[in-house]
């Protein structure tokens, strides 16, 4: 469950009232969360689903649709061998209803075919369907279970967390967890170098550590950005139950990019939204090896 660590988009935990009772009931949960997301990749891993991703470029003042496209595709999900994890890879099979020749059920064709020796293909795979998202932002790591990845093991030194409420989501009874990220080990860099740190937050079940809502929210990554104001990314990911597979799966993601981009003299955010069906697994258990 990693992305490249350069790409284009491409505090202090707070005690609660009840002092340290409540602090170690935070702990208690984000460890459960922690073992939730490592557990999470192996029921997940060799998995396909499809993608409808309809894409917009909006006026930025008025919300009016300037732009629109419509990707549909295979996003699959892996387990990387010799480690505890996982990462998404998406292939494109139409662009606004045509198909892109060959690319139906390619990403099952490539992971059976080899399963040990493919994760640059699969890469490759995805980096060619980044060049189909609508506008001027490079961006392949927009996949629905990036958020998770915050919460993993490797990370509890570089993430902090504080507990901001109780809602409702998916249908559970969650805590609202906020995470920011440590501006000096951040996981995504802008392409000039600079880190990009993260905030945003979870949606965790406290009995079990499931994660049924996410959001994250990214500011300066545009090479030579003079402030956070200029651009700003925001993906949120909502969890459902896949009967199929008895397990929560992505069911929406949600994202909008606010940058300094116009189309003819109207300044525009780029906004997606993508819904995920036809859950299924592969043929074959899938565990790559990462050579990078």
């Amino acid at each position: 469950m990693s992305v490249p660590r350069f790409i284009t988009l491409v505090l202090f935990p707070c005690l609660l009232a009840g002092g340290s009772l409540a602090a170690q009931s935070l702990d208690d949960v984000m460890g459960r969360a922690r073992d939730y997301v490592v557990e999470y990749g192996d029921s997940l891993a060799s998995v396909v689903a499809d993608e409808e991703y309809i894409q917009q470029l909006v006026a930025a003042k008025t919300g009016v649709e300037l732009r629109r496209r419509v990707l549909r595709s295979e996003i699959a999900f892996v387990h990387l061998a010799a480690s505890d994890q996982w990462q998404a890879f998406r292939s494109v099979v139409s662009v606004d209803g045509e198909p892109v020749a060959g690319a139906q059920g390619r990403l099952e064709r490539v992971f059976a075919g080899a399963p040990r020796s493919v994760l640059a293909q699969a890469r490759s795979l995805a980096e060619e369907g980044a060049r189909y998202n609508l506008g001027p932002l490079h961006r392949n790591f927009n996949a629905p279970t990036m958020p998770l990845q915050f919460l993993h093991r490797s990370r509890r030194d570089t993430v902090r967390f504080d507990r901001r409420g109780e809602e409702m989501a998916a249908g559970e009874r969650a805590w609202v967890v906020r995470f920011r990220e440590d501006r000096h080990a951040t996981m995504i860099r802008s392409t000039d170098g600079r880190a990009v740190p993260v905030e945003g937050r979870f949606w965790i079940v406290p009995e079990d550590g499931r994660i049924v809502r996410a959001t994250f929210v990214a500011r300066d990554f545009l090479p030579a950005d003079p402030g956070p104001k200029t651009s700003r990314a925001e993906l949120d990911v909502t969890w459902r139950r896949e009967t199929r597979l008895g397990l929560l799966v992505p069911g929406e993601m949600r994202e909008r990019y606010a940058g300094p981009w116009t189309e003819g003299s109207t300044p525009y955010d780029i906004t997606g939204a993508a819904v995920y069906s036809n859950y299924r697994r592969f043929d074959v258990d899938v565990r790559m090896i990462d050579r990078r």
